[in-house]
């Protein structure tokens, strides 16, 4: 299948094309094995041109990485790490379930939810989503 626009991300510096893949490994982001199910979900369901994440956790090999609330308990720059974690392991649920990664064409929606004292800003999304697959495909 011929790579399209909407499966390909500019590299701004040198306006040349490259996959998400090629992104993501700039960028030195290595996509992590799709997460265990904790309980009895499943990890991402396709419905048409649409696939649907569960609610992800900072698992990394099987174990979370932090827990408690952002402010008392986990440090922000720990909270903005699980945020990242959480976004790679919703991006290599959907990207098992579309075959691989350059097949996401958009971010529709993104959904997060955090237990912490007070608002904060999140910056790991548009650290991980923006950077590969450019802001505006993303908000």
């Amino acid at each position: 299948m011929p790579k399209t626009l909407s499966r390909i991300s500019r590299d701004r510096s040198k306006g040349e094309l490259m996959s998400f893949s090629t992104r993501l490994s700039e960028l030195g982001i290595e996509l992590p094995e799709v997460a265990a199910p904790l309980a009895s979900y499943i990890p991402a369901k396709r419905s048409g041109n649409y696939v649907c994440t569960s609610g992800q956790l900072p698992l990394v090999g099987g174990e979370l990485i932090a827990s408690g609330k952002v402010g008392p308990e986990v440090d922000e720059a720990t909270a903005q790490e699980c945020a990242r974690v959480c976004i790679l392991n919703a991006l290599a649920a959907v990207a098992a379930v579309v075959g691989g990664l350059d097949n996401i064409r958009s971010i529709v929606s993104l959904v997060g939810s955090e237990m912490c004292i007070r608002d904060r800003v999140r910056r790991a999304r548009p650290l991980v989503l923006g950077a590969t697959y450019g802001h505006q495909r993303c908000e």
